[in-house]
């Protein structure tokens, strides 16, 4: 036992638990679980006795070597979630159920408890381990494949549900509530469909991994059926459950499953349900955290929502009812691009157009516009077939119009949220001989928002391949001038409700100029909106924005009529 003779030596005075000779010491070595201290490498630096029981090695070849080479690999990640949350000071306590291997070669599923605590200036680490098989043990046995996912390690529905129910039994009036998270993995499919289920395993373990660093070491993981999980968070609202919510939809926007040609993105829905003294069972806060799900679907990707009893399903009805109109109108091909054009304000040339999506009512003539339907579209996930519909015929448009010599496309923010938009419009481009620089790709301001990140690497790969990029309705956002120096945009559109009364009023005035200044220090072309008078063009002119877009220059029309 010279290894731990030498570590007691180097501890003489400080903890004199750790002296082989002491009475602690001969106490440590009669307790049954495994007691040890990890140094800051996560390497063992004192075991008691237990070790070699539970393990089979001894304690001379164990000490100096790192925990984690005695886990088993599928728990490998699970257990540097947790080291990580220790470390990084996100939890002074942290506990996780996984496999140790023996030295026989066969594995033992213990409970693993680590605290941290300050030791001068370094960050000592205590820990326990327990044999959950061990009968003596309290409040053991635990059955772990009557518990446990086999392929994450997360807990089971069965098992899930009934710790579930024990929390709620244990609401009391002072009690804070708990939340319940319902994540639903959107084309986990693909890789299992793509490659194979040994690949999906990997990544359900890897996302599950991602999942548990999120969580305290109260909270519970739980695999729910083929990929959705379930979290339970204790005595958590709903502030800090959407706080973690945003957290794991970041976690999943980052993720990236590489197998050389592929490389597959998955994200997630997340719904969530306060666990408060509602008198209803497990199962039902399960549902309804499903039903959240459902609904933060249709408000697009990588979202989420929390569950209301007043959600009454009327907005989602009718975003339902403009789903089956646009797809009707996709076939029976009543969709129509309305070019407007956007004129240089000092040599009055066409820029470029700007394409308007209208939906045309065959049997009245009725001309639908856009804000009277992309809202409802957006909830329910319509918007993609929108953006694909718009970006093969405005790009068909070019095609056959070589008199346009730029077109800018609107899309939906959803659209730059897809790694897919890359080769979709390559593929397009290609398809109808078009360069790739007569395409202006327009993004709202306030829309960009919900992923800055993907934004920003969508757009970058499409002007790497020579479209440019035009930032709607600039201004609008709280956070607008800040945004602006992050996202590559080669204009920037000012929005309309500074320009409408610009001619009455300083105060848009000085807001049209300070945007127009910022925006040419950083090197944007500037495009005026709902510019509807001469005499705002020459308010425009002087200010020294470069074009302008509004009635006076050009009202939309339909694309047929422009020859």
């Amino acid at each position: 036992m010279t290894a731990t003779k030498n570590f007691s030596d180097k501890l003489a005075g400080n903890n004199p638990i750790f002296n082989e000779n002491s009475r602690e010491s001969r106490v440590l070595d009669n307790i049954r679980g495994v007691i040890f201290e990890l140094d800051q490498h996560g390497c063992f630096a004192y075991l008691n006795r237990a070790w070699v029981a539970l393990t089979g090695h001894n304690l001379n070849t164990t000490l100096g070597n790192p925990l984690g080479a005695y886990v088993h690999p599928d728990d490998a990640a699970s257990y540097a979630a947790m080291i990580n949350r220790v470390l990084s000071a996100a939890d002074t306590h942290s506990s996780v159920e996984l496999r140790l291997l023996h030295k026989s070669g066969q594995c033992h599923w213990v409970d693993l408890s680590i605290d941290a605590r300050q030791n001068g200036h370094d960050k000592a680490l205590y820990g326990h381990i327990k044999d959950i098989g061990d009968p003596s043990v309290d409040n053991a046995p635990l059955n772990y494949t009557s518990a446990r996912d086999s392929v994450t390690g997360a807990y089971n529905r069965h098992h899930f549900e009934r710790k579930l129910q024990e929390l709620i039994r244990a609401l009391g009036e002072q009690s804070a509530p708990h939340s319940l998270l319902y994540l639903e993995l959107l084309n986990f499919k693909l890789i299992n469909q793509a490659l194979s289920h040994h690949d999906g395993d990997i990544v359900l373990r890897e996302i599950a991994a991602l999942l548990s660093s999120c969580l305290k070491s109260k909270d519970l993981l739980c695999r729910i059926d083929g990929y959705e999980f379930a979290l339970l968070l204790h005595r958590r609202g709903d502030k800090a459950a959407g706080e973690i919510a945003n957290r794991i939809i970041k976690l999943l926007s980052n993720y990236r499953y590489n197998r050389e040609p592929f490389s597959f993105i998955v994200g997630g829905n997340i719904g969530i349900r306060q666990i408060d003294k509602s008198n209803i069972k497990a199962a039902q806060y399960i549902a309804d955290a499903v039903k959240a799900t459902a609904v933060s679907k249709t408000l697009g990707r990588n979202r989420s929502y929390l569950f209301s009893q007043q959600d009454d399903g009327s907005s989602h009805n009718h975003g339902c009812d403009w789903n089956h109109r646009i797809h009707e109108a996709i076939q029976q091909d009543h969709l129509q691009l309305y070019l407007q054009p956007i004129r240089d304000i000092e040599n009055r040339e066409i820029n470029h157009y700007e394409a308007l999506l209208r939906i045309v009512v065959a049997e009245t003539g009725e001309i639908v516009r856009p804000e009277q339907f992309i809202d409802a579209i957006e909830r329910t996930g319509a918007i993609r077939e929108v953006d694909l519909w718009v970006i093969g015929n405005a790009i068909k448009l070019l095609s056959q119009r070589p008199e346009i010599q730029r077109l800018a496309i609107n899309l939906s923010a959803h659209a730059f949220e897809d790694a897919e938009l890359l080769t979709l419009i390559q593929s397009q481009l290609k398809h109808h001989q078009v360069a790739a620089q007569r395409v202006i790709l327009e993004l709202t301001e306030t829309s960009s928002l919900i992923n800055l990140e993907q934004t920003h690497a969508v757009i970058k790969d499409l002007r790497a391949i020579g479209c440019q990029f035009a930032l709607d309705d600039f201004g609008t956002g709280f956070c607008s001038f800040s945004y602006l120096k992050h996202l590559p945009a080669d204009y920037v559109k000012l929005d309309g409700s500074y320009i409408k009364n610009i001619c009455n009023n300083t105060l848009d005035q000085a807001m049209v100029r300070s945007m127009n200044d910022i925006a040419h220090a950083l090197g944007h072309k500037t495009i005026a909106e709902c510019v509807e008078s001469a005499q705002a063009i020459e308010l425009l002119s002087d200010i020294g924005v470069d074009y302008i877009q509004g009635y006076s220059v050009g009202r939309p029309s339909p694309s047929a009529n422009h020859h």
